[in-house]
C-alpha cells in the first residue's frame, strides 16, 4: 500500500501559497514543520506498523522527519510483521516548495528482497534522477510516495519509467 508524500501531516499548498519553514519563527503565512516532524521510530510510523502488522501488507508512511535538528521529506517502508524494512530520505529536492524548510536525504537509495521481487521507494521529484539507479540496482518495483502539481505525467515520465525496467506503484495527493 502506497500512501501520498508527506501523507501523515499533509504537504505545501500551492493554491493557498502555503509551505512548511525550518525557521522559528516561522515566516509569515508558512507552516512550522516543527509541528509536526517526528523521528522514524514516532508515533505515527508506530502507528501505520500497527496497521501494516495487523493487515500483513507492505505499506509505506511519508511523514515529516526531525533528526539530528535537521528536516527530512521520508518515508518508511513497513514489512507485513510491521518493522521498518527501508528508512528513506527524499534525495532530489522540488526547487518550489522545499528550501524553506529541507535537507537533501542522506540514506541513499536502498531496496529490499521480498516475496514479491525487489522493492525500493523514491518520493516525487526523486523521479527524474533514481529510475537508472533502481535499474542498476534490478530493481523489480518502485513504491513512489508523490505529491505532484501540475501536468506532470506526460510521454516524457511514461518513457522513463518503461526505460528503467521497473513496475511502479505511485500514490498522489488530492486538492484542494
Amino acid at each position: 500500500v502506497v500512501l501520498p508524500e508527506a501523507a501523515v501531516s499533509g504537504y505545501a499548498d500551492l493554491d493557498r501559497d502555503l509551505f512548511w519553514t525550518a525557521a522559528d519563527p516561522p515566516e509569515p503565512g508558512n507552516i512550522p514543520a516543527s509541528k509536526v516532524a517526528e523521528a522514524v521510530d514516532g508515533e505515527s510510523v508506530r502507528f501505520f506498523a500497527r496497521i501494516a502488522r495487523e493487515c500483513a501488507i507492505y505499506l509505506t508512511v511519508p511523514f515529516v522527519e526531525k533528526s539530528g535538528g535537521k528536516y527530512y521529506n521520508s518515508v518508511a517502508l513497513l514489512g507485513p510483521d510491521g518493522n521498518v524494512r527501508i528508512h528513506y530520505r527524499k534525495q532530489h529536492l522540488w526547487t518550489v516548495a522545499a528550501p524553506s524548510w529541507v535537507t537533501a536525504g542522506d540514506l541513499g537509495t536502498p531496496v529490499i528482497d521480498t516475496e514479491y521481487g525487489r522493492i525500493g521507494v523514491m518520493i516525487c521529484f526523486d523521479v527524474n534522477y533514481l529510475l537508472p539507479i533502481f535499474n542498476e540496482k534490478k530493481t523489480e518495483i518502485v513504491l513512489h510516495c508523490v505529491a505532484w502539481y501540475g501536468p506532470w505525467f506526460d510521454p516524457r515520465f511514461n518513457k522513463q519509467v518503461r526505460d528503467a525496467g521497473v513496475t511502479l506503484v505511485l500514490a498522489n495527493w488530492a486538492f484542494p
